[in-house]
């Protein structure tokens, strides 16, 4: 027992032994002592150990080889001495394995940093021994089998780990020569076997981990049935040997195997990012857009650097393949923004070669297009010139949209501002330069081109614009102008062919000044063109507007044409009707009305076949019923001019005024203004005797009449008294009454120098007055109408003085001789024909009658034949023959009046009223003088009479 160090059951032992044999007290001392020998020993050791507590408390080996020595010296130690042991070899050991805990994961983060990655995970397997004899102690075998398991397995895969070493260098170092190189293939066989290698690996390191964390669940579990186990114990160092440490970076098994992965692909990154960044682009601005070749497009760079860019990528999601998140030693945190950032802009810049192929094959197109010479054609059909044009400006407007929006692009833009604010995030010149410079410069031509086509295409719009609203002004023009001149049909005729065209323009020019207005382009450089467009459309619609009024009006007067056209028909029917019963009155009463009204007509829609057919029959019909009438007027006229010679020659002037007033007036019916020589005749006698009668009596219509009357009663009043006072001899009183009424009757003479009963007075007061002195002057007066009643001027003052010296002296030798030769001198009285002027007057009735035999209807022969009759009635008043002939030959001539104008002529007539009406007298004096112009209308007795009228005014 003693060589057990059983101490205490050897003392038992002893004291029973010594019990039962005294006598070997020597011998049982002996045993004492040495058992109390050793024991001192026991104490020796323990004060050497708390010695050493003392003054080396971080001796923990030398403090753990006390504690062996003390654990031997006494197997069965009391509770007492094994609470001592327990207590001290728990410190010590703490201390100590700590210590190399930290000297072992120290030693690895060192071999780590040299890149022994392997050597470093060997080095740390070295201490997964301790706490290990304590912790198979303390536990049941269930758990330490299941954790010899899980180590075991630790070390399995440890040692797998160092046997692919070799493989995984010589594929890390083939894949960054292919990099390095730039060789795109071997790069890509390189990155396979590489990403094999590192899977491989992170397999391992996974499972490592995945062991270490089972440990320490393990632990967990323990220690939650245990609350005592602490932190130093077997599993809590084995597990963080493994793990590592999160305060020390790249501690522990899994701090070696991640820095070796992390290592191989930060090393790598790099230099995908170099080879990436060094592609060299051709430049693309400006001066070449427009011309530089599809084939001269560097796609192979770009194909290159999205290759790379793309590896770049994979060789970063190999993090992916490990189970942890610290990427405290990744140097590009921003690394696969900038590798998407190149594989995005290589293969977006083929949409920038897109539109650069786009906008050279717009240029070539454009070169295509031929302009029309006529700009409205140009706009008309869908694919119109302009519509060409259109379109081509349209996609240099989307072309230089794409552009843009590549330039503006939040991955381009947001990738600059980080690249600016940040280091970790990679510059791309080359790629930026090119990218952005072909960009800048298509969205620049596409936009300078654009704007051109769109300014050529607004100013071709608005050119066909102008010629399409000039074309339809013009035509409107037209359409009123026809209308003005009475043209409503073919107006309304050319609204209707023009407004079919008109709604096909209008929609043609709003689609024109919408494409315009909603163009997003800069409008500056064609805003005149684009008001022009607008514009244009404004007129289009005022054109509409204006074309439905003006067709308004055409209707109404065609309506209104037709209206007076269909009464001129009716009335032209009455007056045929009336013609031929005879009732010529009211055949030219119809007649004229159906002129007006065809006038009217005409005044609303001229109509060149209507008029002429017009002219034609109405100017047919008037001398027809002229001529009929004319037979009845000859008659007529003829016993009117029989009367007005014999009242005439029965002194009966102013009836044979009337009469022939009424001659005149029929004969004018069918003869117009053309005078009958007869009727002229007659009336140059009747007016020589009427005006021989012109004042010798005031009428009761004179407007002074009154007066006179008043003035003649009081000469007559002072003549009766005067006279009186004479016959009772009181002379000299009675002739100042006399003279008194002479005064008076001055006054009258003043106004009526010719009046006869101021006159006849005037020579009764004279011869009362001095009667011897009356007689001289009597015979002076008789006298003097001798010498004077064949001078003009004085006839009818020496014919009414013969007759007042009649009056008063009846008597007086050879006054009424005189006064018959005055008459007859004055056509007062018939002369006698004598036999010359009877055989001229025979002889040319003869001739006429030879002439009218043989003209027949030649007007120039009747009116010679007229000619001579009118002398041969002159000659003699009663040739019988002549007289008759006279009217055949009238009758022959038929009616030279005008009963209807023409069409145009009316028209005329009726302008010449309006204008008197108005008082434009000259404008008036015109017109009437163009009508006669035409020799009918000089026949025309309303265009005669308005002769008068006017010339009246002037």
């Amino acid at each position: 027992m003693i060589v057990d160090t059983n101490y205490s059951q050897a003392l038992i032992e002893l004291s029973d032994y010594l019990k039962a044999h005294p006598q070997e007290l020597d011998f049982v001392q002996k045993r004492i002592d040495k058992i109390m020998k050793a024991r001192h020993q026991y104490l020796v050791l323990a004060n050497q150990l708390l010695d050493v507590m003392e003054s080396e408390p971080e001796n923990a080996q030398k403090k753990l080889e006390i504690i062996a020595q003390l654990e031997t010296v006494e197997k069965n130690p009391t509770e007492e001495q094994l609470q001592f042991i327990r207590q001290a070899k728990f410190a010590a050991q703490f201390t100590y394995y700590r210590a190399q805990f930290r000297k072992i994961l120290d030693e690895s983060v060192l071999l780590v940093d040299k890149g022994e990655y392997s050597q470093a995970v060997t080095g740390i397997q070295k201490g997964f021994d301790m706490y290990r004899q304590e912790f198979y102690e303390d536990n049941p075998k269930s758990v330490t089998d299941r954790v010899t398991q899980t180590v075991n397995k630790i070390n399995s895969e440890c040692k797998e780990y160092s046997g692919i070493q070799d493989r995984l260098r010589n594929s890390f170092n083939a894949l960054m020569n292919a990099i390095k190189a730039g060789n795109y293939r071997d790069a890509s066989t390189a990155y396979n076997s590489f990403y094999k290698e590192m899977a491989n690996f992170a397999r391992l390191r996974n499972a490592v981990q995945s062991d270490a964390n089972s440990l320490r669940d393990t632990f967990v579990s323990l220690q939650r049935r245990n609350p005592e186990l602490t932190e130093a114990s077997y599993l809590p160092f084995i597990f963080r040997f493994t793990l590592g440490l999160d305060s020390t970076d790249n501690s522990g098994i899994i701090g070696a195997m991640d820095a070796q992965f992390t290592k191989y692909l930060e090393a790598l990154k790099p230099e995908v990012y170099e080879t990436v960044s060094k592609n060299k682009l051709i430049t693309i601005d400006s001066s070449n857009v427009a011309t530089v070749k599809q084939n001269e497009l560097p796609l192979d760079k770009w194909q290159n650097i999205s290759n790379f860019s793309n590896l770049g990528v994979n060789i970063n999601s190999m993090y992916g393949l490990v189970n942890f998140n610290d990427k405290k030693d990744r140097k590009f945190e921003n690394y696969v923004k900038s590798m998407n950032y190149a594989k995005t802009a290589a293969s977006t810049v083929n949409q920038s070669y897109d539109i650069l192929n786009k906008y050279q094959q717009i240029n070539e197109t454009l070169k295509t297009i031929k302009q029309p010479e006529n700009a409205v054609e140009g706009i008309r059909s869908k694919d119109s010139y302009a519509n060409q044009m259109l379109d081509c400006a349209k996609q240099y407007d989307n072309c230089a949209s794409q552009a843009l929006a590549l330039l503006q692009a939040q991955w381009f833009t947001g990738y600059a501002k980080d690249a600016e604010a940040s280091a970790d995030v990679f510059e791309y010149n080359l790629i930026d330069t090119h990218y952005s410079t072909v960009n800048k410069a298509l969205y620049d031509a596409c936009n300078s081109a654009s704007q051109l086509q769109w300014k050529n295409t607004a100013s071709y719009f608005a050119s066909a614009a102008t010629e399409i609203t000039e074309y339809y002004q013009n035509e409107y023009k037209k359409a009123e102008e026809m209308l003005a001149n009475h043209l409503p049909k073919e107006a309304s005729e050319l609204i209707a062919k023009t407004e079919k065209e008109l709604n096909a323009d209008a929609a043609t020019l709003i689609q024109c000044r919408d494409t315009l207005l909603k163009s997003t382009i800069d409008k500056s450089s064609f805003t005149r063109e684009e008001n022009v467009v607008v514009d244009s459309v404004a007129k289009m619609n005022g054109f509409k507007t204006n074309s439905i009024q003006t067709a308004a009006k055409c209707n109404q007067e065609i309506l209104l044409s037709q209206r007076a056209l269909n009464e001129a028909e009716l009335r032209y029917n009455q007056a045929l009707t009336a013609f031929k019963k005879g009732d010529y009155t009211a055949a030219r009463k119809n007649i004229e009305i159906s002129s007006s009204k065809y006038k009217e007509s005409f005044d609303h829609q001229e109509s060149e076949s209507i008029r002429s057919d017009a002219d034609k029959k109405l100017l047919a019909l008037g001398q027809q019923i002229n001529d009929a009438e004319n037979k009845l007027i000859v008659a007529e006229v003829r016993q009117l001019k029989t009367k007005a010679k014999s009242e005439y020659y029965n002194g009966n002037f102013e009836k044979s005024e009337s009469l022939l007033a009424q001659a005149k007036s029929r004969w004018a019916v069918t003869n117009g203004e053309e005078e009958d020589e007869e009727i002229k005749s007659l009336q140059a006698l009747v007016e020589t005797a009427l005006s021989m009668k012109t004042g010798r009596v005031i009428p009761p219509t004179a407007p002074l009449y009154p007066e006179m009357s008043q003035i003649l009663s009081i000469a007559h009043q002072y003549f009766d008294e005067g006279s009186a006072m004479i016959k009772k001899g009181n002379k000299q009183e009675g002739v100042s009454l006399l003279n008194q009424a002479k005064k008076k009757l001055q006054e009258v003479q003043l106004v009526y120098p010719l009046n006869q009963e101021a006159s006849l007075m005037t020579l009764r007061i004279d011869q009362l007055i001095d009667p011897e002195s009356f007689n001289e002057m009597f015979e002076q007066k008789v006298n003097a109408a001798k010498e004077n009643y064949k001078i003009a001027e004085r006839a009818q003052q020496s014919y009414a003085d013969l007759l007042d010296l009649y009056e008063i002296n009846p008597k007086y030798p050879g006054l009424s001789s005189l006064i018959y030769n005055v008459k007859l001198e004055l056509g007062l009285v018939q002369k006698p024909v004598d036999n010359s002027s009877l055989v001229k007057s025979q002889q040319l009735y003869r001739e006429a009658l030879a002439i009218f035999n043989s003209s027949g209807s030649d007007q120039t022969k009747l009116r010679n034949a007229l000619a001579r009759l009118d002398e041969a009635i002159a000659l003699n008043g009663n040739n019988d023959q002549a007289v008759l002939l006279k009217d055949r030959v009238q009758i022959a001539l038929g009616g030279r009046a005008s009963v209807v104008l023409s069409s145009a002529d009316e028209a005329k007539y009726q302008k010449a009223i309006q204008e008197l009406q108005k008082n434009n007298i000259v404008e008036a004096y015109a017109l009437v003088e163009q009508l006669l112009q035409t020799p009918a209308n000089r026949r025309s007795a309303k265009v005669l009479d308005l002769q008068k009228k006017v010339k009246a005014l002037l």
